[in-house]
C-alpha cells in the first residue's frame, strides 16, 4: 500500500462524528452570531473545520419543509424531540408490539420526519441494537434488587 493511502485511512479514522444535539447547538450559535463574525472565525473559535459548517448549513437549507419546522426541529430542544419520539416508535412498534424495525423507518418517511432523522433500516437497526443492549444492562441492573424484594403475584 502507498504511503498516502495509508494517510488518508489515517485521517479518515481520526474524523470527528458530531453528536445531533451539538451540530444543532453550533447552528444556532453561527446564526445568532452570523452578522458579527464570518464562517471562517466562528469555525476557529468552536473548533469545527469551515467545510464541516458549511456542510451543515447547506444541508439545514436544503431540507423540504416549513420554515418553522425546520428552525424548531433543527434546533437543540427539536432534536431532543426527535430523539424522543424515535426511541418511543421503537419501544411502541418493535419491543412492546410486534411491529419490525421496517415499519419505524416506514413510520418515520410517512410522518415527514425523514429530512430530520435518518430512516433507514439499516440506521434503524442500529438505534433498535443500542435499545436491545440498554434494556438487557438495565434488567441485569435490577434483578438483584428485584429478587430480594419480590412482588406477590396478583392475579386479576
Amino acid at each position: 500500500m502507498s504511503k498516502q493511502y495509508n494517510d488518508s485511512i489515517r485521517v479518515a479514522s481520526e474524523r470527528i462524528q458530531w453528536e445531533r444535539d451539538d451540530v444543532a447547538s453550533k447552528i444556532v450559535d453561527f446564526e445568532q452570531a452570523r452578522h458579527k463574525q464570518s464562517q471562517r472565525q466562528f469555525a476557529i473559535e468552536q473548533g469545527v473545520c469551515r467545510s464541516t459548517l458549511q456542510h451543515w448549513l447547506a444541508r439545514k437549507k436544503s431540507i423540504d419543509a416549513s420554515p418553522i419546522l425546520i428552525e424548531f426541529l433543527e434546533s437543540p430542544i427539536g432534536t431532543a424531540f426527535l430523539h424522543r419520539i424515535v426511541t418511543s416508535a421503537h419501544f411502541v412498534f418493535t419491543k412492546d408490539g410486534v411491529a419490525s424495525i421496517h415499519n419505524v423507518s416506514t413510520f418515520l418517511n410517512l410522518s415527514g420526519l425523514s429530512p430530520f432523522v435518518a430512516s433507514s433500516y439499516s440506521t434503524q437497526q442500529r438505534v433498535s441494537n443500542k435499545m436491545d443492549d440498554s434494556m438487557i444492562e438495565f434488567e441485569e441492573f435490577v434483578r438483584p434488587e428485584l429478587s430480594q424484594h419480590p412482588v406477590p403475584f396478583n392475579p386479576l
